[in-house]
């Protein structure tokens, strides 16, 4: 690897925590980077943190972004991401601003990739994460598993359709699957479901079991981290749990509509990609005997049984308001 690899932050109101997650980014024993940080609108000293930095260590780079538009995570990171992809970089990370990063992230994923970022198909490696409170005290030792994941299915695009399984603050991607994914439509849930998708679409994706982020858990998540019980639990409102999860389902179906457009516009997709993406559009216009025999075939998995009849409940019971992708 011959050119700086490029770690790509997308901020807002990240204090206090930023600070240490850049000192764990400078702890790394793979030393040849650049840190691209683009703030979203931040009013906590944020911005202040990140130019203390960048002032000390000509590898951190602020990036301008529009003062009064906030774009929210998913766009904000879309905009990062086109930043670095203008640079001369064929590996990228992408990073939370709360995070801590084990001293060997970089280097261990990094050598996943056989030419280092300039393979022809789009490759995206994610590893475990280890769960911390705001002290990063340990709270779940594997991610995954507390999730109930599965971070390498058999089919993972027939997977990714209903449920991420990627999480982005542990994920390099080459540049070829960045030239893929990007831009990110304002349908997207989040960028790295959104990459997911687009590696398990065009190219490959590979899970190492290390765990090699800090993944703290405080107030201010944007996307907290529930674990699989949470949801069965009596205390908890079983009917406002339903209608969110039908929203989520939803959201899917508007985010899958996106991602087919997205990618019959960049023509050269594998044509059973396509398929498979107006297939699972289409399974709210089926009748419902058929439509839970066509979920089945297209081996559309939510990682455990019982969630697994909890998705096909929703699929017979909740209308499909979402239209098909356009032509």
């Amino acid at each position: 690897m011959t050119n700086p690899l490029s770690i790509v932050m997308a901020t807002y109101n990240g204090m206090p925590y930023i600070c240490e997650q850049i000192k764990s980014i400078q702890a790394q024993s793979l030393t040849h980077w650049r840190l691209l940080v683009r703030d979203d609108g931040s009013t906590d000293g944020t911005v202040e943190a990140v130019a203390h930095f960048a002032s000390g260590d000509p590898r951190i780079i602020l990036l301008a972004s529009d003062v009064g538009t906030r774009l929210g995570p998913g766009l904000n990171f879309n905009a990062a991401l086109g930043e670095a992809l203008s640079t001369d970089s064929d590996l990228f990370f992408l990073s939370d601003q709360d995070d801590v990063w084990d001293p060997n992230k970089l280097s261990v994923q990094s050598q996943h990739f056989p030419k280092g970022g300039t393979e022809d198909t789009p490759l995206l490696i994610h590893s475990d994460l280890m769960v911390v409170d705001e002290d990063l005290n340990p709270m779940h030792d594997s991610l995954v598993r507390y999730m109930g994941l599965s971070p390498n299915p058999a089919v993972p695009l027939n997977y990714l359709l209903t449920r991420n399984f990627v999480t982005g603050c542990a994920t390099a991607c080459n540049r070829r699957l960045i030239e893929e994914a990007l831009p990110l439509s304002d349908r997207a849930i989040m960028h790295d479901w959104w990459l997911a998708l687009t590696a398990a679409a065009t190219g490959q994706i590979e899970h190492l079991q290390l765990r090699l982020v800090k993944y703290r858990q405080h107030g201010s998540n944007s996307l907290g981290v529930k674990g699989f019980w949470h949801g069965l639990n009596p205390t908890n409102n079983w009917v406002a749990g339903w209608k969110r999860g039908n929203a989520e389902y939803l959201a899917t179906l508007n985010q899958v509509s996106a991602f087919t457009d997205h990618g019959k516009q960049k023509a050269h997709w594998p044509s059973d990609s396509i398929a498979l993406l107006e297939q699972y559009l289409g399974l709210g216009t089926l009748p419902p005997y058929r439509r839970l025999k066509t979920a089945k075939q297209l081996r559309l998995r939510q990682g455990n049984r019982l969630l697994q009849l909890i998705f096909y409940i929703r699929l017979l019971t909740v209308r499909n308001r979402m239209p098909a992708s356009r032509s």
